[in-house]
């Protein structure tokens, strides 16, 4: 569910967040069923359901044969993603459970809860391991070192946790955010964490000695989920303030602002060749826009969009395949998994098609009768013509000062001849503030 704008108090319990009773407004769409493709370039091929509860961040096995996803009915289930079976349940958290991660091998399962602890699963049996306690306060995400030996939790108590597999023990805390701590992802060669947090920041941090490494600044709201590139070289964030933003891991510095979405972009994911970036914003009741994108990470063109109708809950969720070009969201307000095959070959054929477009505005302006519209009849068309004074405006497009950047972007300049009779002077000021 969204952040309260007011701080939470010190003394009082706080409620638990249960999620608001689910509502359908209509029917299933069509295209739930098997072979469904509701845009170009996206097929759906599984839809997994049974959940009585929303369900929140789901993970893909590391060999993407099974997926697990957690849910507020206290529950994290297990699908055979070749068959959409749910193949155990695995049930001994007292309240919502937010995350899982799998160990690199398959073998284990983390969790993360409400009720304020993480949770070791053997992942063949569904056989409970270990309680990790630690956190004051909801335990939000969890995420596996690729050294299997460590994971990483954040929780609304304002930190990050490191924990030894093996024993269970809490090896760090890292503080620093200012506020609840959503996110945290690990660095492809398990050096380096990165967190996101309601306070508008994403820190970087060195996992050996728990050294805070940088700040990424940019976002003016709450970062909701952040992915580390496979390649290891950019940071993805997403934020309430509407936008994408890419980073530089290495240096922290920004690359890019993807924006496209309408409302609160509240989960991420890149695909195992860093081709594509997912993205999704929830429902329009919390600000949100019931859209999943797709994003070419060559150009960082939208190629894509998937309407997909949200909860209010906090967060929705999408997974890349750890392998396939294979993508698994949340539908029917968060109570089902789609799968869904991308049709690369189409998708980057639609991208390729897509044209970046900016324009730049020239302006005439002067008292009538002064020969304005001559000389932009000149400028545009490279020969003289008389004209006779009008209450008119017109505007030609100048090919002299058209340029395609090197981004692709192709840039137009438009020359504007405005009346210059008094009256019009205020619409001049209207026009061109």
């Amino acid at each position: 569910m969204g952040k309260p704008k007011h701080k939470k108090a010190k003394v009082a319990p706080k409620p638990k967040p249960v999620s608001p009773p689910i509502e359908l407004e209509q029917e299933a769409p069509t295209f739930t069923e098997i072979g469904g493709s509701p845009v170009p370039g996206l097929t759906l091929r599984h839809v997994l359901q049974g959940y009585t509860g929303v369900v929140n961040r789901i993970a893909w096995s590391p060999d993407g044969s099974y997926l697990a996803s957690p849910s507020e009915d206290k529950t994290i289930r297990i699908w055979d993603a070749r068959t959409g079976a749910c193949v155990r349940i695995l049930q001994r958290h007292t309240s919502g459970v937010n995350s899982v991660a799998w160990s690199p091998d398959g073998q284990h399962l983390a969790s993360a809860s409400h009720d304020k602890t993480l949770r070791l699963w053997d992942a063949a049996s569904g056989k409970h391991l270990q309680k990790l306690v630690g956190h004051t306060d909801y335990v939000r995400s969890v995420s596996w070192s690729s050294d299997g030996q460590r994971i990483a939790s954040t929780s609304d108590d304002q930190t990050i946790r490191l924990w030894e597999v093996a024993s269970g023990n809490a090896l760090q805390t890292l503080e620093g955010h200012t506020d609840w701590v959503f996110s945290v992802t690990w660095s492809p060669d398990g050096q380096r964490i990165a967190s996101a947090s309601a306070d508008k920041i994403i820190r970087q941090w060195e996992t050996a000695s728990g050294k805070h490494l940088r700040t990424l600044q940019g976002h003016t709201a709450e970062v909701w989920s952040i992915a580390w590139s496979p390649d290891g070289q950019r940071i993805a964030s997403a934020s309430a303030d509407k936008t994408i933003r890419l980073w530089e891991a290495a240096s922290g510095k920004a690359l890019q602002v993807l924006e496209g979405h309408s409302g609160w972009v509240d989960s991420i994911s890149f695909s195992s060749d860093g081709q594509w970036l997912a993205s999704k914003s929830n429902s329009k009741t919390n600000r949100g826009d019931n859209t999943v994108r797709l994003w070419r990470c060559d150009t960082w063109a939208c190629v894509a969009i998937l309407d997909e109708p949200a909860s209010d809950h906090w967060p929705p969720s999408l997974a890349f395949h750890p392998r396939l070009p294979i993508l698994a969201t949340l539908g029917e307000e968060d109570t089902i998994i789609r799968i869904w095959e991308l049709d690369e070959a189409l998708l980057l054929g639609q991208a390729q098609k897509s044209v970046h477009y900016t324009t730049a505005k020239l302006v005439l302006v002067g008292d009538s009768g002064v020969g304005k519209t001559g000389l932009g009849w000149r400028l545009a068309h490279g020969e003289f013509k008389e004209h006779a004074s009008t209450h008119g405006q017109q505007f030609w497009a100048i090919p002299q000062l058209g340029l395609k950047r090197q981004d692709g972007t192709e840039c137009e300049a438009v020359l504007w001849d405005l009346a210059g009779q008094h009256v019009y002077r205020q619409i001049h000021s209207i026009l061109f503030r």
